[in-house]
């Protein structure tokens, strides 16, 4: 929903709050459009409501002053049509007033936000922007550049195209000390490569019996240590690939931004199209990004280091409906070791 502001609003956004939930992935591409917001706005207020474990990434590094859970008793009164006959008093007081504390509040929800915008419209106080975060069907619009149209209306200087997480130092030092105490560096060997075989979908995964070739074949032919990220979503795809290959560290559960912080200590990653790939990307990391069903002009990786292996069959790529019914993905069939270890050699030779 478009419309223009007047100066005389724009200058009075002291407060500003970005209501984005989602993915990881998601939410790194959003960090461009949140970017705008703090280089435009920089003595304002700036809070982001979403998931906080992966909120973590903005907050106090650069982007956000605060961050607050959407996922909060309340929160489902908001989604409620407008047109049914019940009491404001049904939307929580503390949210109504926590709501309108704000000056104005971008809204990134798909077609279900439109009762949440409605709601939140009969609340005194805070401008209401509603921007649908994926890309019309049919439109083959970068993520980035479509959701930096949710500022166009602000008439804001667009800086940065490109997601960046800014760590801070005690996430560098955990960091070095997770380096030091598994002995990442050992001598003579100080390249560490970070590997992620999983993804939110599986259906955007790379055979792990090809990451188990692809490691055996990088390990023969260069001197470096490797590193296994795993997610919540990866059990299945780690505990393969560890029944392959002997002496394989993977990182334990921490929190995203600790993970992050190791990405930046690395060498290389090489991952599928996932949230963690973008992190690494995001980190400065010289990345290698897998691709299969899904269309790099839209969901691509961006970064100044990174390399994107595509398939190259005729159905590549194809919708989520089509993804799902998808019994064969020759989409990676194409896709080979030599083809990965290639963009790897590109980098590290």
């Amino acid at each position: 929903m478009y419309r223009r502001f007047t100066k005389h609003t724009i200058n009075n956004f002291k407060k500003i709050l970005v209501i984005r939930i989602g993915a990881i992935g998601d939410f790194v591409q959003t960090l461009p459009t949140i970017y705008a917001l703090r280089k435009n706005f920089p003595d304002a207020y700036l809070e982001i409501m979403g998931y906080v474990p992966i909120a973590e990434l903005a907050k106090g590094k650069y982007y956000a002053d605060a961050i607050s859970n959407f996922d909060q008793r309340g929160i489902s009164y908001f989604f409620r049509d407008p047109e049914l006959s019940y009491q404001e008093t049904e939307l929580a007081k503390s949210l109504r007033d926590y709501f309108s504390s704000f000056d104005v509040i971008f809204l990134f929800l798909r077609s279900s936000g439109k009762d949440f915008y409605e709601n939140l419209k009969r609340i005194k106080g805070p401008e209401i922007i509603l921007f649908d975060p994926f890309p019309p069907d049919g439109e083959r619009v970068h993520i980035v550049d479509h959701l930096l149209e949710s500022v166009k209306q602000l008439d804001l200087k667009i800086s940065r195209r490109i997601p960046r997480i800014f760590l801070q130092d005690d996430d560098i030092d955990f960091a070095a000390q997770f380096i030091e105490n598994h002995d990442l560096e050992r001598e003579g060997n100080k390249r560490i490569v970070a590997i992620h075989p999983g993804s939110g979908s599986r259906k955007k995964c790379w055979e792990v019996e090809k990451f188990a070739e692809f490691i055996h074949l990088l390990r023969k032919r260069m001197a470096v240590t490797i590193l296994i990220v795993s997610g919540p979503a990866d059990r299945e795809n780690i505990t393969i690939l560890l029944n392959k290959i002997r002496n394989l560290l993977v990182i334990p559960d921490m929190s995203i931004t600790k993970v992050a912080a190791v990405l930046k200590k690395c060498s290389l990653y090489v991952g599928n199209d996932s949230g963690i790939t973008h992190i690494s990307a995001a980190v400065l990391t010289p990345t290698i990004a897998i691709f299969g069903p899904t269309d790099p002009a839209i969901w691509g990786v961006r970064g100044k280091s990174v390399r994107m292996v595509k398939s190259t069959v005729p159905c590549a790529p194809c919708s989520a409906d089509e993804r799902n019914l998808c019994k064969q993905q020759v989409c990676f069939e194409g896709i080979t070791v030599e083809d990965v270890f290639a963009a790897v050699n590109s980098i590290l030779s």
